[in-house]
């Protein structure tokens, strides 16, 4: 409590924490101030945050004091009371914790805190048992949990699927074709492709024909390529498929049981390199 009334002496000061004391209340503190007049100081209010105005009884008037205010009165003085933050022991947990770099707090109970500290590739979570700690995650992973839809995320993953129209090139005893959409998947670097097509053979003996790819390669040997196939047509002879390192592509032989339309059915499998 300021000391209102008290007329402090050279054995007994007003404290500078009774003052701010007195400030704040609002209440009356008497000083002595012989040496600038014979008169007592009846009152102490702040004036903004600059200084005091010392109320005098005598006639005199009133002086404003402002060299002597120490900064934390006139810091605090500044500050409208709704503006004060009220003790709280939550405030004076997290006050009281020795806060490192890459922290969190993690509640712990009733008003108390934990700091935890995440090294490098953690992130803050939760197991079915347990309470929230930090737990490892690779560079990968990050970047997958960035992704903004499934879509995305098979991308960085090497996942894609679709289907698409080849194109047919016959090299050998083939006069036309007829491409049929395709169905393919790809895991990574690895793309596998299946469905029809129809081709028309000039004559019974060895058919050759190349086919585009749903997604590129560039082919260094033939066995980068590899499948096979049946001519459902006829006699169903065997289809092979590899690579062709010229025009990355692939090429279907196999021999054809007569002249005409062959329905070959088949797979194949190749590396994206």
């Amino acid at each position: 409590m300021a000391k209102t009334g008290f007329y402090p002496t050279a054995s007994t000061p007003l404290t500078g924490s009774e003052l701010l004391t007195a400030v704040q209340d609002n209440n009356t503190v008497k000083l002595p101030i012989a040496s600038i007049w014979a008169n007592t100081v009846t009152g102490v209010t702040a004036v903004g945050s600059t200084g005091l105005t010392f109320t005098t009884s005598a006639a005199e008037g009133d002086i404003t004091l402002t060299a002597t205010l120490d900064t934390d009165l006139q810091a605090w003085s500044a500050i409208a009371p709704s503006s004060k933050q009220d003790t709280d022991a939550t405030l004076t947990a997290l006050a009281g914790q020795n806060w490192a770099a890459n922290s969190l707090p993690v509640g712990s109970g009733a008003d108390t805190v934990a700091q935890v500290t995440f090294a490098a590739n953690t992130f803050p979570a939760r197991s079915s048992a347990g309470n929230l700690v930090a737990k490892p995650i690779t560079d990968f992973a990050l970047t997958i949990l960035d992704d903004a839809d499934a879509a995305t995320a098979r991308t960085t993953l090497g996942l894609a699927s679709g289907t698409y129209t080849p194109t047919i090139t016959g090299t050998v005893n083939v006069s036309s074709s007829s491409p049929l959409q395709l169905q393919y998947l790809r895991v990574g670097n690895v793309v596998t492709v299946s469905g029809n097509c129809t081709i028309t053979a000039t004559a019974a003996g060895d058919t050759q024909f190349r086919m585009s790819l749903p997604i590129a390669s560039n082919f260094t040997a033939t066995g980068n390529l590899g499948g096979a196939g049946v001519d459902r047509s006829g006699t169903y002879p065997a289809v092979g498929i590899s690579a062709v390192i010229a025009t990355d592509d692939a090429l279907f032989q196999f021999t054809a049981s007569g002249a005409g339309a062959r329905a070959v059915q088949f797979s194949f499998t190749y590396q994206v390199i």
